[in-house]
This record gives C-alpha cells, structure tokens and sequence, in this order.
C-alpha cells in the first residue's frame, strides 16, 4: 500500500474551527474554469501581487490593532495556477506574521503537484471548490475548463477535472493540511449527487463541508431558481452522512473595514444589531437567533446597550428576513457569527451591512463606530 493510500485509509485531519478575523488575499491571476451560472472575470480586475498582498495586510492589521488571524489566498482567479506568487506570498506572511494561519481557497486543478510545498510553506487550511463529482454533472455546471493550461472538449475536461480534484484532496491531506469541500447547491443539476460527492470526497480524504445556496446571476449566460428551504435541508443531510458541515472561509475584516469606510451614521440609522447569546461575545448564528442586541449612542453620543428585540420565527423563507429587514429599520450593520446567504442578500438590498465575525462585542462594535469604545 502506497503512503497516500495509507492516510485515505487511516482518516483526515479534522479542521480547526475558523479564527474570527479572516482577510482573503486575492492572489490568483488566472481564471480555470467558468461556470454557466456566473459571470466571467472583470478584465478590469487586477489581482495582488506579493506586494500589494504585503501593504494591504499591514494596512489591515493596523486597522485592526493586529487582530487578524487568518489570511486566506484566493481570487476570481485560481491561485494553484499560478502558484509561484501564490507561494511568494505565504512566505511574506509567513515572515512577517509567524503566528498567521494561512488558507487556500482553489479548484484544485494543479493541486497533487503543489500540495507539499505549499503546505511546507506554511498553508494549513485548504477550502477546495467541488459542486460534483460526475463528469456528466459537471458538464452541466460550467461551461468551459482548462485543467491542461489548454482548452479541452467539455466531454475530456470534465474527466480530467474530476480526476484532478480527487488528487487535490487526497494530496493536501497527506501533505497534512485539513481539506474542506465547499459546495454550492444548484436546484435540479446536483441536488440529487450530493450524498454521492460527499461519500467520494470522504474517501479521498476531506473531512468537512462548507454548503452554500445558488442565487441567480443577472449578468450570466444561463440561471437556475435558487434552492429551497427543503433543498438546503437536504443537501445538508446527504453530505453530512459523510462529512461534518462547517462554515465557509469569509473574509471578516475586509466587511468590517469597508463598513468603517462608507458608512455615515444619520439619525434613521445610529444603530448595530449583535447576535449575542451572552452579551459579551458574538456566537449567534443569524437562523437560529431568537434576539437581537440594539447597539448605539444616546443624546450624549455615548455608545451603548440601547435594547433587545425579538427576531421574526423560523419559516416563512424570504418574508422573514423582510421583516427582519423592517424591525432593523434603524440599524445601519448586524453582526453575527454566521448568515445564511438569503438574509444577508435581503437585508444588504435594504441598507444594512452584514459582518460575520466571532469576536468580542465591545471589539466589534468599537471597530464599527471607528473605534469610540462600548460603555
């Protein structure tokens, strides 16, 4: 038995839960794959070099008093195909911030050649993009792939990009890095292969699963309706037969810095809405939240612990959040320690930011009012 068939064998790495301060680093330069569903890259779009990475993390982390504690490397495009400045930037970071976890968010193309030096270089943490695990399925999610940095016949790339992304798992976790399958559910194209693609990727060595709905993409070729309720209930209970379920990797602080940048406190919207169980550390998931914290200053500016309201009950699908949205009506940001993508999408499309983080409330709320402290 081969070294790499003894660790699919013996069992993956289980992944540390996710830090609460996450920056994504948008390394990845060329594009390799295209799904039906999406838009292509902005020809405008210009990813970091190693150092624009460098600045714009030192920015942050000034930003944030050095509270950062994950980078992640990723990109619209793919930062395995290009992976010399993906490796010069996990070694700036690696020297600069020795402490620093460093992710990598891929398709995994090219990741059975990389994986060892890039986990040698410091990657701990690997989020690899895997909507099917069927040649038949995946044509009929993307609409072109280039795993041989050529195009192939869909019918060819399909079997090669499969094939490849099996190696990338298995490769990443024996090289000692936890591997997580990110999935997105599309409606009536691979609901029914999730139990399947959880099974394969468990056999290859993952050992978790991060589920996101599809929504529609005005600007691509083709859409799909989103998922339902039912569908994502499903979808998490066929995969996580195999594989534990865990969130995504989010950048955290990038939300957080940009909502301090544009954000102008009026007085119809002076207030943060903190999913908090205890009063003193943001731990809520937004689904499963019963109350919320209303957050803001009073006549004398002084920002504080205003309230708490009741959140609308589970069901109802989009009408919730609408409601959410309305009971918010004052709040110009909610925090919590995860949202689903239809309440974040329906609330954004009502003028509240939403942040994902998992840290202490007086930290993020001081960081949201521009570091005026919580009294």
């Amino acid at each position: 038995m081969s070294a790499l068939h003894a660790y699919v064998e013996a069992g993956a790495a289980k992944p540390a839960p996710l830090p609460p301060n996450i920056i994504e680093l948008p390394v990845g330069t060329q594009v390799v794959a295209q799904l039906r569903f999406a838009t292509t890259m902005s020809s405008s779009f210009t990813p970091f070099s190693a150092d624009r990475a460098q600045a714009h993390l030192a920015f942050c982390m000034a930003a944030r008093d050095g509270r950062i504690d994950m980078v992640v490397l990723g990109g619209t495009g793919d930062p395995l195909a290009t992976p010399e400045p993906t490796l010069r930037t996990i070694d700036m970071v690696r020297k600069a911030y020795p402490d620093m976890r460093i992710g990598l968010r891929t398709l995994g193309i090219d990741g059975g050649r990389y994986a060892r030096e890039l986990v040698a270089a410091g990657v701990d943490y690997v989020e690899i993009a895997v909507h099917a695990v069927s040649p038949e399925i995946l044509a009929k999610l993307y609409a072109w792939i280039r795993p041989e940095r050529k195009t192939l016949k869909l019918e060819k790339a399909t079997i090669v990009f499969a094939e490849r992304q099996r190696q990338c798992v298995a490769a990443f976790g024996f090289a000692g890095a936890p591997v997580v399958i990110g999935t997105t559910v599309f409606p009536e194209i691979n609901t029914a292969h999730l139990q399947m693609l959880g099974e394969v990727m468990q056999t290859c060595g993952a050992s978790a699963v991060a589920i996101s709905a599809y929504h529609p993409d005005p600007a691509a070729p083709a859409s799909l309706r989103e998922p339902t309720v039912n569908e994502m209930e499903r979808a998490e209970k066929d995969l996580s037969i195999y594989l534990s379920v865990c969130e995504p990797m989010r950048d955290t602080v990038s939300d957080l810095l940009a909502v301090q940048a544009t954000i102008e406190h009026d007085s119809n919207r002076p207030n943060v809405a903190v999913a908090s169980s205890t009063g003193t550390h943001v731990d809520l998931h937004l689904g499963k939240c019963s109350h919320l914290l209303i957050i803001g200053p009073d006549e004398n500016g002084t920002i504080g612990l205003r309230e708490t309201r009741e959140t609308p009950p589970p069901g109802g699908g989009d009408k919730r959040w609408r409601t959410l949205a309305e009971t918010l009506a004052d709040c110009f940001a909610l925090v919590a320690a995860a949202v689903g993508d239809t309440p974040r999408r329906t609330l954004e499309e009502q003028g509240i930011s939403v942040l994902s983080a998992n840290d202490n409330v007086s930290v993020t709320v001081a960081a949201l009012y521009s570091g005026k402290p919580l009294k």
